[in-house]
């Protein structure tokens, strides 16, 4: 019916005509060809007939069917994606598919944005680098991955920042010719500001630890690999990766201190000891650990978090405090001593003229008492 649409219209035209159709072949099979004609007529203008071509173009229609399929499938493949996805095309990257999720995404309805280039259906998005990403791609045909990128999207009425990840591919046709490119986003502004707040809050409280003075460390039990700050070398002369040879700087009498902290900090989930640490130097200092076990959903402990201080300086001056309490305590004993000694002397130099006064009274009341 197409061939014979088309040979009347070229009839009534007197032109050239070009038509496909299938054609059944001597096995039974209809394959495609292309007929390509031109009608003759003489010159009187009565029609003589046609002269012209017939190729067999089945393989190119058999190729062209499954590009269809394929974009069809690639159609329903994005409209389905559980991510935001659309298809640019050309150099100005026309929006030629695109799924509810990237819509939802750019804050646009199909219309304003479908059939469009892009930075024309979402004006918001000029001007913050995604023009030279685009380009890039679509010139180079290689892929951009991004992540956490900030961007000013319309929300509520506005204009907001947001956060994305996105991936940019080239789109190849079946000669391998960059025609688009093929975007897909997935918003990450949740994520990275739940993120932002826990490094900030890590932040915080990193500043507190070192206004403090103290060195953090971090140990995982499961393989007693240990993570520390520079601050906790310092204080504890030495850097290692494992545990038991950071322990084997504290001094053997106090290993045992050691020892029953980190028995008992099984049972109670808190960690806190004091030990002597020898340096290379043969000198010592002394440390108060504290740490706390951070267990899996099982509560079989996992992680141990802590934190180090170094009290040398507060154990000399319990020292010298404790001696200086010995010296004045023994001072204050012989004082007591000496002024024992003194009460029993100024008593026997007090009692002597009292024993005189009371004999020579009793004198004078025997001798002279019926007088007085």
């Amino acid at each position: 019916r197409e061939t014979e649409k088309a040979f009347l219209n070229a009839n009534e035209k007197q032109e050239y005509f070009s038509v496909s159709y299938r054609l059944k072949n001597k096995e039974g099979d209809y394959r495609w060809v292309m007929d390509r004609a031109m009608p003759k007529f003489n010159d009187l203008g009565v029609y003589e007939g046609l002269a012209g071509t017939v190729v067999d173009i089945h393989e190119q229609k058999v190729a062209e069917k499954k590009i269809e399929e394929s974009e069809l499938n690639l159609r329903n493949t994005i409209s389905k994606a559980p991510v935001a996805m659309c298809i640019f095309k050309g150099e100005n990257h026309v929006v030629e598919i695109v799924n509810d999720k990237m819509l939802e995404f750019w804050g646009k309805a199909e219309a304003q944005v479908l059939g469009r280039p892009f930075f024309e259906g979402l004006p918001e998005v000029k001007g913050q680098g995604f023009e030279s990403l685009l380009d890039r791609v679509f010139t180079t045909g290689e892929t951009i991955n991004a992540y956490e990128v900030p961007a000013m999207l319309p929300r509520n009425n506005g204009a907001e920042l947001t956060y994305v990840d996105f991936v940019y591919e080239a789109y190849r046709e079946i000669d391998g010719t960059v025609s688009g490119i093929i975007a897909v986003a997935t918003e990450v502004t949740q994520q990275v500001l739940a993120r932002k707040k826990i490094e900030k809050a890590e932040e915080k409280v990193r500043l507190a630890i070192e206004s403090a003075d103290l060195g953090s460390y971090e140990v995982d039990l499961l393989t007693n690999r240990m993570t520390t700050s520079e601050r906790f070398d310092a204080i504890w002369g030495g850097h290692s990766t494992y545990r038991s040879e950071l322990a084997s700087y504290i001094h053997p009498e106090d290993l045992p201190i050691r020892n029953e902290a980190h028995r008992k900090s099984i049972e109670t989930g808190v960690l806190e000891y004091e030990a002597r640490l020898l340096r290379k130097d043969k000198s010592s200092n002394w440390v108060r650990i504290k740490g706390k076990l951070i267990y899996d959903q099982n509560h079989n402990p996992i992680s141990l978090i802590g934190v180090i201080q170094d009290i040398t300086a507060q154990k000399q001056f319990a020292e010298q405090l404790t001696k200086l309490v010995k010296e004045r305590t023994l001072e204050l004993h012989r004082s007591n001593e000496d002024l024992l000694q003194f009460a029993h002397v100024a008593s026997h130099d007090l009692k002597e003229p009292v024993r005189k006064i009371k004999i020579f009274s009793s004198m004078l009341q025997n001798d002279y008492g019926k007088l007085l």
